[in-house]
């Protein structure tokens, strides 16, 4: 799991969300959110504002750029 994934993991739990709530809340599919926690592939800058809109989180936090939310 990248770094990504593991913020994207925990954001989900501390918002009991599950794969397939970002999903729908995204317009994705659960297996590109399933991908993104692994860390098989980074979403694109279109992807990475709806997650961060969906989890109301920081794209700087997401990317690892600041600690806090």
């Amino acid at each position: 799991m990248t770094g990504f994934g593991v913020r994207l993991k925990k954001a989900l739990e501390e918002r009991n969300m599950t794969y397939e709530d970002l999903a729908e809340d995204t317009f994705m599919s659960k297996m590109a959110i399933y991908y993104y926690v692994k860390g098989d592939v980074l979403p694109t800058a279109d992807n990475l504002k709806a997650i961060c809109i969906a989890l109301n989180v920081s794209a700087d936090y997401m990317l690892g750029l600041e600690t806090r939310k």
